[in-house]
């Protein structure tokens, strides 16, 4: 996708973006993208892998299949990425039903990651969110996710309320539960400065009566809320730029709001944060999203954001007391009761104003979660740290009983090596125990897992290959295939190291691209096709495949192109390199783009015939090597399902080698 005054979408992929353009270009992007397609805009936040389950075009209600895991849930959040019809992405809160007739209710939100989105053209993309209420660990359970008939209102939900230049209010009904300050910078008199030269988010109590967190002024002002910076940073000539005290020009502004999203699930916003060093100049530039879980008894936050240099080579540095990611309770706690102050870990509970702190003690590092129990006026409140273990590491973790909590690492930030930290923190009144603790960040790094159990094409007879033939494609991962490495040619020329080489880049490569997702290879448009790991040379050939508008693919046989796969009025399943035979098929057997298509090939020598559908399309044509044009096509080569660059979806894969010696054949 490129901006070039139109949009195109063949270009450049969604994932891609955030190296090819700064968050503000990308968010015009975005607007431009929400005109032209109708849909809620993508963002560019690259933080977490999740499921993507293909619904079909019609009907009002789906079926999930919801897996525990080893661990027992209980008032669970979970999130499973959707493609959906866009009559049904309209409806923001559909409803999940189980087998016993409770209903749950459901959201549906813009996803997180661009590598999550759909083709909108023909689907949207969208993140399902609901709280899994108690389920033992081993166990399944099966919903139906329905949709109403006309939209409606949600019930009690979420919402936003921005006080221009000050703060925005995430409320559920009337209850406040988070406030962003993004007061502009000040610098009229040294105390407005201290007072606006970062961002943060306050926390309210679970009852919403109360703010539970600090800002300016008290003990160590510089300490505000939910924050994040470091306090010593070094790039170009500048060794020590700090964005934790905001020292000199060092600040951290707010520069626009990039969604939010309310509903009775959850509650979130996205926002573009700039990173100011020497003279103002904005060295690095943040998209952080704050999201909380409608959750009885608690406030459920998660934390997560993507800091990209904007061009220099960058250092983050610090020490575990002014770096990272932390929680600073209110100053009342500093102030009247931090020797009532404890800390939880997973190794057991510590003495009341007892604290742990690397460097003193190096073994406190890439702790999965740690708790701050801690007492403002007559209420004790217990806050949990939740680090998730693709956040960089060594993480290096702080406690103060003053009411201070976090952790922090080193990175070197390039502009080819984005920054993205994921955490979630849960605050309660009074105690819990490790065990509860340790529940929470089972749910954090290991969730349920969420299948679609009826959905599209899919029957139970997927995966059962017919008699004589074998699965080439298991339906569960990607066994048995690899990634393209070069051109037939090009491979023979390599050495046998040479090859191996880059065989691995490619196989990395490709579990990058290619998933499977509801028993179907899925492809998302980037990387490259996906080859049979062994060589076939005569053979029958059955794969169901689907495609978007515009879409181009095809199945290269023995290793050359290829029976055609394209959105075209010619129609599926010509001989499209042929230069001398014919190349075209003699009909369009093509079903509606979006829709399931059956190929059944047989290659004897070089003769291919191709039925599309049930209906036959090339009959025993020579297929011509493209590659080299004065020879024959290869006796023997690998099946590659072609990158093209388009969203793909392929199943049902089944070959027979056939005897040519055979003459049923």
């Amino acid at each position: 996708m490129l901006l070039r005054g139109t949009l195109e979408r063949r270009e450049l992929a969604p994932q891609t973006l955030p190296t090819a353009l700064s968050y503000k270009s990308h968010q015009e992007l975005t607007r431009i993208m929400h005109a032209f397609h109708g849909a809620y805009a993508r963002l560019t936040l690259t933080i977490c892998s999740t499921w993507l389950l293909v619904l079909p075009a019609t009907g009002t209600e789906y079926t999930l299949k919801l897996d525990a895991g080893p661990y027992d849930r209980e008032q669970t959040p979970v999130s499973v990425g959707l493609s959906l019809p866009f009559e049904l992405a309209r409806h923001a809160h559909p409803t999940l039903v189980t087998a016993d007739g409770a209903r749950w209710p459901a959201q549906l939100v813009a996803p997180e990651s661009a590598a999550d989105a759909a083709d909108e053209e023909i689907e949207v993309a969208r993140q399902l969110h609901f709280i899994l209420p108690k389920l033992a660990a081993g166990e399944s359970v099966t919903l139906r996710l329905t949709f109403p008939e006309e939209l409606e209102e949600a019930p009690t939900e979420y919402r936003w309320n921005i006080a221009v230049n000050a703060h925005a209010t995430l409320s559920h009904g009337d209850r406040p539960v988070l406030r962003y300050m993004f007061h502009p910078l000040d610098e009229s008199t040294p105390e407005r400065r201290e007072q606006t030269y970062k961002v943060f988010h306050h926390l309210f109590d679970p009852s919403g009566e109360f703010i539970v967190t600090k800002g300016p002024g008290g003990q160590y002002t510089h300490h505000r809320g939910l924050f994040f910076g470091f306090n010593r940073i070094s790039y170009d000539d500048h060794e020590r730029v700090d964005t934790w005290h905001c020292r000199g020009d060092a600040c951290l502004t707010h520069e626009e709001f990039l969604s939010k999203e309310s509903g009775p699930v959850l509650g979130s916003h996205t926002l573009a944060i700039d990173w100011h060093g020497p003279d103002k100049e904005v060295f690095a530039e943040e998209t952080r999203r704050l999201t909380v879980y409608h959750v009885p008894e608690g406030q459920f936050v998660e934390f997560s954001s993507e800091l990209r240099s904007t061009g220099p080579d960058i250092r983050l540095d610090g020490d575990p007391q002014h770096a990272g990611f932390h929680f600073r309770a209110a100053n009342v706690v500093a102030a009247e009761t931090s020797e009532q102050t404890y800390f939880l870990r997973p190794d057991g509970k510590g003495a009341p104003n007892e604290t742990r702190n690397w460097p003193d003690l190096k073994s406190h590092v890439n702790l999965p979660w740690n708790a701050m129990s801690f007492v403002l006026g007559d209420d004790r409140f217990t806050a949990v740290y939740l680090d998730h273990p693709q956040n960089p590491k060594e993480a290096r973790f702080s406690e103060r009983a003053y009411g201070r909590f976090g952790s922090y690492f080193e990175y070197d930030l390039t502009p080819d090596r984005p920054l993205r930290i994921r955490y979630r923190l849960w605050l309660q009144p009074g105690e819990l125990t490790g065990e509860q603790a340790a529940a929470l960040s089972h749910d954090f790094v290991d969730p349920p897992s969420v299948t679609v159990i009826c959905a599209d094409a899919t029957s139970s007879t997927d995966n059962t290959p017919p008699e004589g033939f074998v699965s080439l494609f298991n339906g569960r991962d990607l066994e048995g295939w690899k990634g393209l490495v070069a051109s037939p040619p090009a491979r023979a020329k390599m050495s046998a190291e040479e090859l191996a080489k880059k065989q691995a880049e490619a196989d990395q490569q490709m579990r990058e691209h290619w998933s499977v997702v509801d028993g179907a290879l899925r492809y998302d448009g980037q990387g490259n096709s996906l080859c049979t790991a062994r060589d076939y040379d005569d053979f029958e050939l059955m794969v169901d495949w689907k495609i978007g508008p515009k879409g181009d693919s095809g199945i290269y046989l023995r290793g050359s192109p290829q029976v055609q796969i394209w959105d075209d009025p010619i129609g599926s399943g010509g001989l499209y390199n042929n230069q001398e035979h014919p190349s075209r098929p003699t009909a369009a057997a093509d079903r509606p783009v979006g829709e399931w298509n059956t190929f059944h090939l047989k290659m004897v020598d070089d003769r291919v015939t191709v039925r599309l559908n049930g209906q036959l399309v090339v009959d025993d044509v020579v297929m011509e090597n493209y590659w080299e044009r004065d020879k024959p096509i290869y006796p023997t080569g690998q099946i590659e399902l072609q990158h093209h660059g388009n969203p793909l979806w392929f199943k049902n894969i089944y070959l027979r080698e056939l005897n040519t010696s055979d003459e049923s054949h």
